[in-house]
């Protein structure tokens, strides 16, 4: 729509004006209707992404800023790369450990074609509850290697955001330290003695040892709970009950059990460092990482418990055996294994919400709390529905099957 062009026009001008950096990014990442647009109108993908880029690249340059974007729609129509906008820079970004051979794939053809690149990492935070330093570091030092070898000009760090679970900012800061180094230097430091360093350099003498083994500990419970039930952020919100879950835990206790303590061991480290220092805002956010760490390694550790209760237990129990595993162990209103669970999830959305007025506005706030709240909710219906069927079970009945108690109407 030509409409469009005037908008822009607009925007890119104001935002020229705002920022003294020579460099503009447009962004054009992740056009996922290009091809259907392309199709209703008759031309191919290259024609039409080409021409919006070329046009929008221009207005940047009329603005006297040098145009950047994102570089995947370019590598999934490479055809297109030789004719890119002159002056445009290209950034590819790729967030996984890749072979020589994959970043070859990737880099060659914006080195054979003459378009300048800057190759972009990230910073492992927005699918994790905490970051997953190993890895961000293996791709910062992997990557920058490749685009070096491809004859990149730059070399970015990014994180992001756009997880409606927005990930606590200030916990990535080791590895965007990281980033910056590497790009510096034109190497990444070397991993197991990056973080003692980064940690010796910003906090005092007495509780760097600590918050550095602290973020160790933080990494090291993050990366085998990512083995034990995948990424973070979709597990801490998961039904820990689904057969593929279950399947999961049953296979990992030994990483579930040892990612739990890893993470206590973190969050104690952190509580006697938070009043030693003048940065107890990214303290408290690794706290907060750290519990709720704990509570993920925790609601699958009870969730495969509880299973092995109902299978314990057969199809016919006796009440007595009812009452002990069901009515006590898994939903009695004080100490049971869904009580513990309410208790944590109520004080990790309060510490959460903390951590999150420390270092953003308000805004999307309620959309990551709100899942806190269903969160809460999940367990007290199980708890609920728990108690009622040990209430009501009389000898020699059935024991309905746990998957229908969890989500009944199964």
């Amino acid at each position: 729509d030509p409409r469009v062009g005037r908008i822009l026009a607009d925007w890119i001008g104001q935002l020229a004006a705002l920022f003294p950096s020579p460099f503009f990014h447009v962004g054009f990442d992740e056009t996922w209707l290009l091809e259907k647009e392309a199709q209703q109108l008759g031309r191919t993908p290259e024609e039409l992404y080409l021409e919006q880029l070329t046009r929008v690249a221009g207005l940047v340059q009329k603005n006297g800023k040098v145009p950047m974007a994102w570089a995947d729609m370019m590598e999934k129509y490479p055809r297109m790369i030789p004719q890119l906008p002159r002056g445009l820079i290209a950034v590819p970004w790729h967030y996984d450990p890749l072979s020589d051979a994959e970043y070859h794939r990737f880099l060659s053809p914006f080195q054979a074609a003459g378009v300048p690149t800057m190759v972009l990492s990230a910073v492992m935070n927005w699918h994790w509850v905490t970051p997953n330093y190993t890895k961000s570091f293996q791709v910062d030092s992997l990557l920058l290697e490749a685009g070096l070898k491809h004859g990149a000009m730059g070399f970015v760090n990014s994180e992001w955001t756009d997880n409606t679970h927005a990930a606590l900012m200030r916990m990535a800061r080791p590895a965007l330290a990281h980033g910056a180094i590497a790009g510096w230097q034109g190497t990444g430091p070397a991993t197991a003695e990056f973080i003692p360093a980064y940690a010796a350099a910003l906090y005092p003498e007495g509780v760097a040892q600590q918050v550095g083994h602290a973020i160790e500990l933080l990494d090291r419970s993050e990366r085998l709970l990512e083995t034990a039930q995948g990424t973070t952020v979709d597990s801490l919100w998961a039904n820990p009950f689904s057969t593929a879950r279950l399947d999961r835990s049953r296979q990992h206790g030994k990483e579930l059990h040892e990612s739990r303590q890893a993470a206590e061991e973190a969050e104690a480290l952190l509580e006697g460092a938070a009043d030693a220092t003048t940065d107890s805002a990214t303290i408290h956010a690794w706290l907060v990482g750290s519990r709720m760490l704990n509570y993920i390694a925790l609601k699958y550790i009870y969730a495969d418990q509880i299973a092995g209760f109902w299978k314990e237990l057969g199809e016919h129990p006796k009440k007595h055996d009812v009452t002990t595993l069901i009515a006590l162990e898994t939903a009695d209103q004080y100490h049971s294994r869904a009580a513990d669970m309410l208790d944590a999830i109520g004080g990790l959305r309060d510490g959460y919400r903390d951590a999150w007025l420390e270092e953003y506005s308000p805004f999307r706030m309620s959309v990551a709390l709100d899942k806190f709240d269903a969160e809460f909710q999940f367990w007290w219906r199980f708890q609920r529905r728990v108690q009622a069927l040990a209430s009501a079970y009389r000898e020699g009945g059935q024991l309905p099957a746990l998957e229908t108690v969890v989500e009944p109407g199964q």
